[in-house]
């Protein structure tokens, strides 16, 4: 644990299994870039469980702030809450048998400025440089939580500065505060998710800080994938027990697609032109 000294890439790194550091980076191919502690485990949890019994794929976090923010600290209290949920995200790791996570410890404040999303940009880019993941996975910018948002735009931001050759195959933005089942094909994807239903459990039940704090996540992350699976489709039985869903940001990968906002454009539109052939 802990950044090499002399090393360029930020944060802390965890290696559950002990391998070296450089190792777990290229053994990655799978990504998730997460806000808070507990966010990995909600929007990437389809590459977690694609990559827990795989020996050939390897799911890697990052955490981009301390979470302090929270707005309950349960039994821990505020003073130690950064230090508390730092732990309980490296617990995380243990469980889901991830290669790596790193956590970068900043302010969510510091990502209001201009020059801490300058900063988050280029740790970002460092760290997708150093893993090279085939799939990433993050925010969208259609997430209600400010702190998301700007952590995906820090993301996109980084991948931009990268040459096409090093940015991923497929980047994904997962549910977190908001639903995605309004959003039409091709901009969002599904992915079932019902395999080794007690994984997702032990994962979310890491987060004691945050469901003794009163955010019952722990009913929350299955009741949402419950819903998604039995409201997927009104005249067919159920596909799958638990569906998550994301966004399908690939698009904003290449190099003339444009800025986000004709992005979001081209989403409500597809939205829009779904809501309008159910009614002609």
């Amino acid at each position: 644990m802990g950044v090499a000294e002399g090393s360029s890439l930020p944060g802390e790194w965890y290696v559950p299994d002990g391998r070296a550091r450089e190792e777990a980076a290229r053994r990655t191919t799978h990504l998730g870039i997460g806000a808070h502690p507990d966010d990995l485990e909600f929007l990437a949890y389809p590459s977690v469980l694609t990559c827990y019994d795989a020996e050939d794929f390897w799911f890697a976090g990052v955490v981009c702030t301390d979470g302090a923010g929270s707005p309950g600290a349960g039994e821990t209290g505020k003073p130690d809450l950064a230090e508390v949920r730092a732990a309980e995200q490296r617990k995380a790791a243990e469980i889901g048998r991830y290669s790596l996570v790193v956590q970068l410890g900043g302010a969510s404040s510091a990502l209001g400025e201009e020059a801490g999303l300058v900063r988050l940009a280029g740790q970002l880019r460092e760290l997708l440089r150093a893993t090279r993941p085939a799939v990433l996975c993050g925010h969208h910018p259609l997430d209600a939580h400010p702190t998301h948002r700007r952590v995906f735009a820090a993301t996109l931001r980084a991948l931009r500065e990268l040459p096409g050759e090093d940015r991923p195959q497929a980047w994904y933005g997962g549910e977190v505060w908001g639903g995605l089942e309004w959003i039409p094909a091709p901009f969002r994807v599904s992915f079932a998710v019902d395999d080794k239903p007690l994984l997702l459990s032990r994962l979310i039940e890491v987060y004691r800080s945050q469901i003794e704090g009163g955010k019952r996540y722990d009913f929350a992350v299955p009741g949402r994938l419950a819903a998604n699976a039995t409201f997927a489709e009104p005249h067919e039985v159920d596909r799958s027990r638990w569906l998550s869903h994301a966004v399908d940001l690939g698009e904003l990968l290449g190099e003339d697609t444009g800025g986000v906002t004709s992005w979001v454009e081209r989403v409500l539109g597809a939205h829009r032109a779904v809501w309008r052939s159910r009614w002609e």
